[in-house]
């Protein structure tokens, strides 16, 4: 490679590694650091000396299938997006510079290999950490280099078939090869999986035995993760650089001027960018802030704040919510293996709709991004409401409450079909339905608590948590630690409040027993929560009015 874009992209690492290091001088920054490092070290720290984790061989053959239709639908996505840019992943100030010089196209394509390096081996460090404890790979850092190499092949691919795309502009037919291919790859991950499932243990018929041919690179791939051994990691390796060799050699071959497409791609980026930090409708700040009046009730008020922020917050977000692809998916797969596979699974699919019911009570206001994190970077937005602070908070309780309470109830009827046609070897003391109507009853309101907690947390410490001037791109382990401080607070603090409701429902269960008392006592738990919902939501409300009256100068 070229000696001058290697010194490049050493000065660049070397310029954000300073950046980063000169932030420490922050006392928010330093501290954040601090937590993150001690959670990376407390939870993951201990799993890099553990030796490698040899998963049975019966698990072996029966996961490798499903891992490489896994695999092949992850490689398959990219050849779905036809309407792609084309170009080279370079900034503007990066364009300035190599295109003018006399570079070959290889240098070029080489330097946008390598200033991807740093970050995908970051992503697989911090990935294996996850990935191990269920994962039989041989050792840390073998599993480091798989899943790298994975990643590699990714990127490999994109650029590929970004290169491709550049040469059929005007060929729709060809595009229209590449949209069917995609889809074949897709069809044969999905016959595969839960082909294998449903005929592990009969005669393969002719379309599944077709599936398994196609994903069978894509198994080998994945018996490197879950086989334990070194000749499995080894077939592995080999396999990603060989479809990284072929991709390379296409990509090579293509004999396409990408200067423009890689322009329009850099400012497409930077047009994304910008909406994500500029507000969204014309806003007056200099607009007096007017007062509720004294006739109007709190309940109309409150209504009419929570009809504007549904029209800013649910149609702003809604495109970037990830609930909206997180809880379709989850759906589809429930549905899938409650049609597709055995009797035995179904109480699985209750254990998956109860995770999911409880991961939404931890990460609601993340999955919603209708919380005052939002709405605080522009705090233009605020004063354009004519409400107190504390109707603000009310608004976007209920706001994030009519999604919350239908998403719980979808989980909550998941998990009692799951019971349907499953086998009763085994007990439970109460029915799946009398389960089902408490969990609807009870998670909303945890979630509500949940989120209540987050944003009270950011309206109180406004300046611990928002990013300055051109940080919000910004990942590293002080960003991490100010989350961990965050989830620990909130965490404590909903564990504290719930020690009343607790008590409650407890009693109601002990003098109430069957479903009646479950039912009981999930009703009257949810309903001590809300009763303590109030003084939060009060201070919250005040911590929402100064933030307000001091405007610029509050964040």
């Amino acid at each position: 490679m070229n000696k001058a874009l290697l010194y490049l992209v050493f000065r660049s690492y070397r310029g954000r590694l300073k950046s980063r290091l000169s932030r420490m001088k922050n006392p928010r920054y330093l501290v954040g650091a601090i937590f993150g490092a001690a959670y990376i070290w407390i939870f993951f720290g201990r799993r890099l000396s553990s030796g490698a984790i040899q998963l049975p061989e019966q698990f072996v053959v029966m996961i490798a299938p499903v891992g490489g239709s896994i695999l092949l639908a992850l490689f398959s996505i990219q050849w779905l997006l036809v309407l792609r840019d084309g170009g080279l992943n370079l900034t503007e100030n990066e364009m300035d510079l190599l295109f003018p010089a006399p570079l070959s196209k290889r240098a070029l394509l080489h330097y946008h290999y390598l200033k991807a390096q740093f970050g995908l081996l970051i992503a697989s460090m911090v990935m294996v950490l996850f990935m191990r404890p269920v994962l039989g790979m041989s050792g840390y850092w073998l599993g480091v280099a798989l899943v790298w190499l994975l990643f590699n092949a990714l990127l490999f691919q994109q650029t590929a078939l970004d290169f491709l795309s550049l040469g059929l502009v005007r060929s729709w037919a060809m595009r229209s090869v590449q949209l069917l291919l995609g889809l074949i790859f897709i069809m044969a991950a999905a016959a595969n999986g839960f082909g294998t499932l449903i005929y592990k243990d009969q005669a393969a018929p002719l379309w599944l035995i077709v599936a398994q041919w196609v994903t069978t690179p894509l198994q080998w791939i994945a018996r490197g993760f879950v086989g334990g051994t070194l000749q499995s990691a080894i077939t592995a390796v080999f396999t990603l650089l060989a479809i990284m060799s072929l991709y390379y050699l296409i990509t090579i071959a293509q004999d396409v001027s990408f200067e423009d497409s890689s322009l329009l791609k850099s400012k497409k980026r930077n047009r994304r960018r910008a909406r994500r930090r500029s507000e969204r409708r014309t806003i007056d700040a200099e607009k007096p802030r007017k007062s509720r009046p004294t006739w109007m009730p709190v309940t109309n008020m409150v209504w009419r704040v929570m009809m504007s922020k549904s029209k800013i917050g649910l149609l702003r977000y809604a495109t970037k919510m990830p609930i909206i692809i997180i809880v379709p998916v989850v759906c589809l797969s429930w549905l899938v293996f409650m049609i597709l596979g055995p009797a035995e699974m179904k109480t699985s699919l209750a254990v998956m709709a109860l995770m999911g019911s409880g991961i939404l009570m931890l990460a609601g206001g993340k999955m919603l991004l209708l919380d005052f994190r939002t709405e605080l970077d522009h705090v233009e937005l605020l004063k354009s409401f004519p409400v107190r602070g504390v109707h603000m908070v009310l608004a976007v309780l209920g706001i994030n409450g009519l999604v919350l309470i239908c998403i719980h109830a979808l989980f909550a009827i998941m998990f009692a079909i799951s019971f349907v046609g499953a086998p009763t070897n085994f007990q439970i003391p109460y029915s799946p339905l009398a389960i089902a109507i408490t969990l609807m009853l009870v998670a909303p309101v945890i979630s509500l608590m949940f989120l209540l907690l987050e944003n009270l947390l950011f309206l109180w410490l406004p300046a611990w948590f928002l990013p300055e001037k051109g940080e919000r791109q910004v990942r590293g382990f002080d960003v991490m630690g100010r989350r961990v401080f965050n989830l620990i607070v909130r965490l404590f603090g909903l564990l504290g409040l719930s020690l009343v409701p607790a008590a409650v429902a407890a009693g109601a269960l002990i003098f109430v027993s069957g479903d009646a008392g479950l039912l009981l006592s999930g009703a009257l738990f949810a309903t001590v929560l809300l009763i303590e919902l109030g003084p939060i939501v009060w201070v919250a409300g005040k911590c929402y009015d100064r933030i307000e009256s001091l405007g610029d100068e509050a964040v």
